[in-house]
């Protein structure tokens, strides 16, 4: 199949301001001056050899970009050239392109594309086909190596980000360890304090001031704090490292069993409404459970003084997905901190406990799911948290 070429790719091509290198490989000088003046007109540097042979050693020692081939030339003809080239020379996808005194026959096509030929041009030569011919080539050959020096690139890149990958797993393991090791060594002194502290209260209580008592209680308090950040800290460490798989949700089974088992949750603390049935999801049961847990045990904690928390829990089919709602009667978000709750650490308000982590985890839990998670809340009106999760 020959190029087709069209006066948009010769105009195109003609002003490519860089110059190529062109070999001509003939035995008859006259061919080589003929072709040499033909080209003159693309500026590009033209090289000369009068044998295959020549044209052999000459690659070998240059860079070359296009080579146009003799097919008649004695000893070494133009389909045994190209033969050695492929086999021989760092040139080996180099475009060549025939020069024929004859129409090919179906023979001589064949055996030159075998040998790596791009097309066919037959003497006498018209100078508008061999120069767009050569020009078509040219850019060919340029954008080849383009793609090539891209590829070289993105190869490096991606060897750099597999090299980086490979420390960062080296650094989450290491990560992994730390995080048992603070498990252990920070949580067991923490543990140490509530139980003398709790063991001084019952012993000695007694015997102690007013002021006394208020500083056990604070003691006894701060240290079950601590205790409760720091296995916070590592839930949500440890969430992106360890292994999730999918499986399908019974909703309403496992949200009830977090209603009864969460005291706070019950009679007359709360008051739960599910609108059943609960649709059933896709997803993580352990994450899940963790994430109904924390919605919940917020939604009861956030209410004014004196207010009866009161939590409505339904589900809702949402494009294939399952929404499982959440609407408390609590204090409420302003929207300019709606983004802010969902951050490690981050607490709104400080009269009311806790670490600033339940809302990070069960995002982190939810995107792991491969659902998403939000929240509608006006100050003073209560919030509407939801987690969406493909439908089972």
């Amino acid at each position: 199949m020959r190029l087709r070429i069209t006066p948009a790719t010769f105009r195109r091509v003609g002003n490519e301001k860089e110059q190529f290198k062109i070999l001509i490989v003939d035995d008859r000088p006259d061919n080589l001056v003929a072709l040499r003046a033909l080209l003159a007109e693309l500026k590009h540097t033209v090289i000369e050899a009068n044998s295959g042979k020549e044209a052999l050693r000459i690659l070998l020692q240059g860079e070359i970009d296009l080579i146009l081939l003799d097919v008649n030339m004695p000893v070494m003809d133009g389909f045994e050239t190209a033969r050695l080239i492929r086999q021989r020379t760092p040139a080996s996808a180099l475009p060549i392109l025939f020069v024929s005194a004859r129409e090919p026959s179906a023979a001589d096509i064949k055996q030159g594309y075998s040998l790596g030929a791009v097309d066919y041009i037959t003497k006498p030569v018209v100078p508008e086909v061999l120069r767009a011919k050569v020009s078509a080539l040219l850019d060919l050959q340029h954008r080849s190596k383009l793609l090539e020096k891209a590829v070289q690139e993105r190869s490096a890149e991606l060897a750099t980000l597999n090299e980086r990958a490979a420390r960062l797993r080296e650094s989450m393991g290491e990560l992994e360890a730390f995080s048992y090791s603070v498990s252990h060594d920070l949580r067991s002194p923490v543990r140490a304090i509530q139980g003398f502290a709790q063991t001084l209260d019952e012993e000695e209580g007694a015997k102690l001031s007013a002021d006394g008592k208020d500083y056990l209680r604070r003691i006894i308090s701060s240290s079950q704090r601590l205790d409760k950040m720091i296995t916070d800290v590592l839930a949500y460490s440890r969430m992106d490292v360890e292994p999730m798989t999918r499986t399908r949700l019974e909703v309403e089974p496992l949200v009830l069993a977090v209603i009864e088992q969460n005291p706070n949750l019950q009679s007359p603390r709360a008051e739960i409404e599910l609108q059943r049935p609960l649709l059933n999801a896709v997803g993580h049961e352990a994450s899940f459970t963790q994430c109904i847990s924390n919605l919940l045990g917020n939604a009861v904690k956030f209410v004014a003084p004196g207010v009866i928390p009161r939590v409505k829990i339904w589900t809702e089919a949402v494009n294939g997905a399952v929404r499982i709602c959440l609407k408390d009667n609590g204090i409420g978000i302003a929207p300019e901190h709606q983004q802010r709750i969902f951050q490690a650490f981050e607490r709104l308000n400080t009269d009311y406990e806790g670490t600033g982590f339940g809302l990070a985890i069960t995002r982190q839990a939810v995107q792991r799911m491969g659902g998403e998670f939000g929240v509608e809340s006006e100050p003073g009106k209560g919030s509407l948290f939801w987690i969406e999760l493909p439908k089972a």
